[in-house]
């Protein structure tokens, strides 16, 4: 939907992790809210007591399309929030997603984006992008 913005959940064995990137203004949380400060010492979404589907990601309505000039980057800054069991917080594990994202103005390129998140055993993150046609 939005290019580096709107990711699904990345899928571990213990639980997922939700990347938001939370001052863009194009992509909101529905079903819940980011906390300003750790929940029960892990930083989770607080959920919408109301609804079973738990947190999400939605877009807002905005242009989809990012303009890059040659030799410039793009990047878009994450929270990471833990959703998964709350006798865990971010264990161990490899978190991955798969996104696709179309490069080009006329002919238009699809191309395939893994991203993982790796969560080693003293709680250190390490992310990769890696991509595909």
């Amino acid at each position: 939907m939005y290019a580096l913005e709107f990711l699904s959940h990345l899928n571990g064995e213990m639980g997922e992790i939700m990347l938001y990137p939370g001052d863009t203004g194009r992509v909101i949380i529905i079903n819940g809210e980011s906390p300003e400060s750790p929940v029960d010492g892990c930083w989770r979404v607080t959920p919408d007591e109301e609804d079973a589907r738990g947190p999400y990601l939605a877009g807002n309505n905005y242009p989809k399309e990012v303009e890059i000039a040659p030799a410039e980057t793009y990047s878009v800054l994450h929270d990471a929030y833990y959703l998964g069991p709350d006798s865990h917080c971010f264990p161990a594990d490899t978190y991955k997603t798969t996104n696709e994202i179309e490069i080009g103005e006329e002919e238009r390129t699809p191309v395939e984006l893994t991203y993982s998140v790796e969560v080693d055993s003293e709680g250190q993150f390490e992310a990769a992008v890696e991509y595909g046609e």
